[in-house]
């Protein structure tokens, strides 16, 4: 669906605008013939009031049907109900006042082409008629000029309004619209093709897929808090012959290093009962050897001589 500020009927009256150029050089070209027969002021007057109070008049009381193409004009009945809602801001009196400023902006370049306009008595093509002819020239490009610019400026007012101030305003009466609004057209159901208008419902947007939910884990099990106080080995419900050999590697380590008092300390009791055994079987063992080396040196015959008596 096409929105509001695509509105073909809206832009081809804002192209309008391109059109001043040309019926402002028209007026110039008018104002450069002959000399003026009355004075400055009442001619130029006439000239403003010719050329911009019958436009302004039909802005402030029955604007322009903008909704029409050339001698086409869309019938009422076949309005969207946003191009419905823009005849109604036209109507508003932001819009009768920027109709107001419009006329006024064009008068003030009327005024200006008016006082230069001598500069250009022996360049213009209408330089052999008269002062006349030159002045009704002038009129018509000015009421063309007033005419393009007010529904230039219309449109163009229509395009830049909020949407909120659209949605706010209500539909235009469908019967009153022949009556409120001008201009000169055949009706017609359509000009441009209907589907840039239709207002049905745009094409859904698929939703996403949705993220499947990683299941919980379960919680772990509490374990029961450890006791602050050191745990050691008890020596009467160990095994015999297993030691906690890594404190007891540990122990050793201190003793080659010289720390002997600190890390003797740390052996587990099993342990230190264990090598004061190994020392007493060492030593028991020596003596062992002593005694029988002493026993075979007493039973050993004597080695002296007989002697020769």
């Amino acid at each position: 669906m096409m929105t509001r500020r695509q509105d073909p009927y809206l832009w081809w009256h804002v192209a309008g605008i391109a059109t001043m150029p040309l019926c402002l050089d028209g007026c110039f070209a008018g104002l450069a013939v002959g000399d003026p027969a009355i004075s400055m002021g009442v001619e130029l007057g006439l000239l403003i009031l010719v050329g911009t109070l019958p436009v302004l008049g039909l802005q402030w009381f029955r604007p322009f049907y903008l909704f029409r193409v050339g001698p086409l004009a869309l019938n009422p009945d076949a309005l969207t109900a946003s191009q419905s809602r823009l005849l109604t801001l036209q109507r508003s009196w932001l819009h009768k006042g920027m109709a107001v400023l419009t006329g006024l902006g064009l008068a003030i370049v009327l005024v200006t082409l008016y006082n230069v306009a001598p500069i250009a008595a022996s360049t213009t093509p209408f330089a052999s008629s008269g002062r006349t002819t030159g002045w009704l020239l002038c009129a018509i490009c000015f009421c063309l000029a007033n005419w393009f610019g007010q529904t230039s400026i219309s449109a163009l007012g229509l395009l830049l309004a909020r949407n909120r101030t659209l949605e706010r305003t209500h539909a235009y009466e469908m019967a009153a619209i022949a009556q409120d609004f001008s201009g000169l057209a055949i009706g017609v159901g359509q000009i441009f093709p209907r589907p840039w208008f239709e207002t049905g419902e745009s094409t859904p947007i698929p939703a996403p897929e949705p993220i499947p939910t990683p299941e919980p884990i379960p919680a772990p099990e509490p374990v029961a808090p450890l006791s602050s106080d050191p745990i050691l080995p008890n020596p009467v419900n160990a095994e015999p012959g297993k030691t906690d050999l890594p404190t007891e590697i540990e122990a050793l380590k201190g003793i080659e290093t010289g720390d002997n008092e600190q890390n003797l300390s740390t052996l587990s009791d099993p342990a230190s009962a264990r090598l004061n055994d190994q020392d007493e079987a060492v030593l028991a063992s020596q003596s062992e050897t002593a005694d029988i080396d002493r026993d075979d040196h007493s039973t050993a015959p004597s080695a002296d001589p007989p002697s020769h008596g």
